[in-house]
């Protein structure tokens, strides 16, 4: 599976991605431009430079991290629409009732 692991220069952001590549899934990093990369070290990972500051994570940052399969985040997407059908189920109920 192809995976983006934000934070993934930090102590625990590392051990994730270590974990990860042990595991066999292929990582991609969001790491700040110009930011300490030396917890990546000897890891076979894409890193991407950008910063969730930003308004905007960057398309082609999302899409990279799995160009092959539509949306990269289909659990998301899936709970999402779950937590919009429950709310809409809720609201309906407190009308009716």
């Amino acid at each position: 599976m192809d995976v983006l692991v934000t934070g993934g220069t930090g102590f625990v952001g590392a051990n994730l991605v270590r974990e990860l590549i042990g595991d066999g899934h292929r990582v991609r990093v969001l790491a700040r431009k110009g930011g300490d990369r030396r917890a990546l070290e000897g890891c076979s990972v894409d890193i991407a430079e950008g910063d969730l500051a930003m308004a905007v994570i960057s398309a082609r940052i999302v899409r990279a991290s799995n160009p092959t399969r539509g949306s990269p985040l289909p659990a998301t997407r899936a709970a999402r629409r779950t937590s919009t059908a429950r709310r809409r189920r809720a609201s309906e109920r407190r009308r009716s009732g």
